[in-house]
């Protein structure tokens, strides 16, 4: 029997029929599809799409967009981006090779604590948050102090103890703090501050 070599037209197959396909596909598969050809291509670069598979992400897969950004607003090439980077993500950190870095960074906040001012110098428990933008990160010491520090270049640029109001009131100090970027940019640091003198109990 002759073998039909004529190429096969994707167009010929109703465009919702190819939607509800790529809908119920894989991630894989989907990308397979957009690099099969320019029809299928523009049928999946759409924001309805992408928008619904940003939705049935697993909660461990869910990209970190930040507070301010809505993704009603964002379009379906930022979509896209979202979700295929969160799914090779998913994908390296779980394959079978091991997961190398990319970069590594020291930042040496340890040589200014040598007296034990803010924490313990050696196996000091500290929180740390490196903001979005690799640039600063904020580190909680032990002993409450909230102190953020340049990355690479390993300079503190602020630091924060909260004061008592009162003279006759114990020292304060921070417990825990988180932060929130702002649309312009700046971040806003949130603190929750505890008096030094209270019984574990009175917390």
């Amino acid at each position: 029997l002759a073998h039909s070599a004529m190429p096969f037209d994707a167009s010929a197959v109703p465009s919702d029929i190819w939607f509800e396909i790529a809908s119920f596909s894989g991630f894989k598969e989907v990308l397979s599809l957009e690099a099969t050809c320019r029809f299928l291509r523009e049928l999946i670069a759409n924001k309805v799409f992408w928008l619904e598979r940003l939705h049935v992400l697993d909660k461990d897969l869910a990209p970190n967009i930040a507070p301010h950004v809505s993704i009603n607003d964002l379009s379906w090439q930022e979509l896209r981006n979202l979700v295929v980077c969160a799914r090779r993500r998913h994908l390296t950190c779980t394959g079978p090779a091991p997961l190398l870095p990319t970069r590594e960074t020291t930042v040496r906040v340890g040589f200014v604590n040598s007296d034990a001012t803010v924490g313990r110098p050696l196996g000091y428990i500290v929180n740390m948050k490196l903001l979005p933008g690799g640039k600063l990160l904020l580190v909680l010491w032990s002993e409450g102090d909230l102190q953020c520090w340049t990355v690479p270049g390993g300079e503190c640029v602020w630091s924060y103890r909260p004061q008592s109001e009162a003279q006759d009131m114990p020292p304060m100090k921070v417990c825990s703090f988180t932060y929130d970027m702002q649309a312009n940019g700046d971040v806003r640091v949130l603190v929750v501050s505890e008096s030094t003198d209270l019984d574990v109990f009175e917390r």
